[in-house]
């Protein structure tokens, strides 16, 4: 510092005298005084060469960092349509969402197409166990018609002759209907008239004529042995009228198989198509997750982009400024002290 403020006292005076008149120590004073001008120049240089260096590889990372924010741009725009199509594929028209729904739509049709006719088989084979039980040996109606063709046979019996023989054989007939009045006092009328309801009913679901519908209740309201002949007429019409039906009822079920068989079948040619498009859904809707996860790893990359773009930005623009000030440091430095040393040197 000293020296420097020596040489600084001593430059007025060292300029002041023309060159031609220095003394060899002025000259070498004013020596001193442009070398340490050109360090300073050269400082200045190497400062402002700095910046610029430092400014440009700023600019550059900035160049590159908006070019790595581009191309994430470009892969979210990417990832959006696949995003689209995706999503198209799975709910848009046609879409996979739509085919399973239509699959099932579909199963669901045959599927209520079997239970009716399952229902309808069950029906027929319902009402023909309910005929069955009634023509049974041991059913009701066969018992009431058994009964009722015994006590005729009694009472003809009963009336043909007059020998002892035949009198005994009367008195059976008499005692056995003392019994059974008996017993029909004691409880069977009513239980006969809830049979003859049944009766009915089973008779006009097998489609026995309305006429002797109506009769079986009076036919079935008596003994056996009251019957009339025109009861047993009506009791033995009941029975053919249900075996009839009976063996009509057989056909209808044999001939139901084949489309029990065919239902079932188109039920089961339905499920794997089902079966199908459930897979092809969950696929299409695996796709979609897998797309929009990728969607928002690149939307995520674009913001790191963004960050670095905008730290770049802000280092460029601190570069920028650093090299104005060496630049302008420079120019004035020439402009100034160097322009006048060169001048009265």
């Amino acid at each position: 510092d000293r020296v420097r403020r020596m040489l600084l006292d001593s430059l007025p005076s060292c300029l002041g005298v023309p060159r031609s008149d220095r003394h060899a120590y002025l000259e070498e004073v004013v020596g001193m005084v442009g070398e340490l001008l050109e360090g300073l120049e050269s400082r200045a240089q190497d400062r402002t060469h700095s910046a610029e260096a430092v400014l440009s590889k700023a600019a550059a990372d900035h160049g590159e960092a908006c070019a790595a924010r581009d191309a994430a741009l470009a892969k979210v725009e990417a990832h959006s349509k696949d995003v689209a199509g995706c999503r198209a594929a799975l709910n848009g028209p046609g879409g996979a969402v739509e085919r399973r729904r239509a699959t099932e739509k579909r199963l669901e049709l045959r599927e209520e197409e079997q239970r009716r006719g399952e229902e309808q088989i069950v029906a027929q084979a319902s009402l023909k166990k309910s005929v069955v039980e009634a023509l049974a040996e041991d059913g009701e109606l066969a018992r009431l018609v058994a009964e009722s063709e015994a006590s005729r046979l009694r009472a003809s019996q009963a009336g043909e002759g007059a020998t002892a023989a035949s009198e005994a054989a009367a008195e059976a007939p008499a005692e056995s209907a003392a019994s059974e009045c008996a017993d029909w006092a004691g409880g069977e009328a009513a239980r006969r008239r809830i049979l003859a309801g049944e009766m009915a009913t089973l008779a006009r679901a097998c489609g026995v004529d309305d006429s002797l519908v109506c009769a079986i209740p009076g036919a079935f309201a008596k003994p056996a042995g009251a019957l009339s002949a025109f009861d047993i007429v009506v009791l033995q019409q009941l029975t053919k009228g249900l075996e009839a039906h009976a063996r009509s009822l057989d056909e209808r079920l044999a001939e139901a198989e084949p489309t029990r068989r065919a239902l079932e079948a188109g039920v089961a040619s339905e499920r794997g198509p089902r079966a199908e498009a459930e897979v092809a859904e969950g696929f299409a809707n695996a796709k979609l997750t897998e797309a929009e996860e990728a969607q928002r790893a690149a939307e995520n990359v674009v913001k790191g982009c963004a960050q670095a773009v905008a730290k770049a930005s802000a280092r460029v623009d601190a570069q920028r400024a650093e090299f104005a000030v060496a630049e302008a440091a420079l120019a004035s430095l020439r402009a100034g002290p160097l322009d006048a040393f060169g001048k009265f040197r």
